[in-house]
């Protein structure tokens, strides 16, 4: 049992960053890009605050949640466990309803893809609206907001028959 988990866990950590243009780990400060901005878990509690105001500019916002997602993109041991106990899925899911700036919506989607892609699905599922949210960006003009979607539905969905059930009764399967 502890084998087919640790396998499927391989599966999903090598799934979780093909094709993205992302780094996969956070680099140190001192060799970071000017323009990249190296968060870690200290951070955490002032890109979370940064986030509650879901209806705040664009910029600030994309910024906190880019954060978010890259510590969620470290290859090994990503502070999952600590985004989710911080309270950060609330509202990643509020900002997948943020029409006016796919950036948005895309680095949210792609943190709740990170955290499904984990031990934590439930905690992305289980969140009022998540799913729903996620569907409804699978109509997305923005093909990569589509796509990020499709992955973090997948990914639910991968979790189990309950899932897979429940994102068919909430009509995942139309908008594909």
């Amino acid at each position: 049992m502890n084998i087919r988990k640790a396998k499927k866990d391989e599966r999903l950590a090598k799934r979780r960053f093909e094709g993205r243009t992302e780094p996969t780990t956070i680099e140190p400060a001192a060799n970071a890009d000017k323009d990249k901005k190296t968060f870690t878990i200290k951070d955490l509690p002032g890109l979370v605050a940064a986030i509650q105001l879901t209806s705040g500019p664009s910029e600030p916002l994309i910024e906190a949640t880019r954060g978010i997602r890259r510590m969620l993109s470290i290859t090994y041991n990503p502070p999952v466990k600590e985004v989710v106990d911080a309270g950060a899925l609330p509202h990643l899911v509020e900002l997948l309803m943020r029409t006016d700036c796919f950036a948005l919506q895309f680095e949210a989607t792609w943190a709740l893809t990170n955290v499904a892609s984990t031990n934590f699905t439930s905690a992305v599922a289980d969140s009022p609206n998540a799913i729903q949210n996620l569907i409804n960006l699978l109509r997305s003009p923005s093909a990569e907001v589509r796509e990020q979607s499709a992955w973090c539905l997948g990914n639910i969905a991968g979790d189990g028959p309950g899932y897979r059930d429940t994102l068919l009764r909430c009509g995942a399967m139309e908008p594909l």
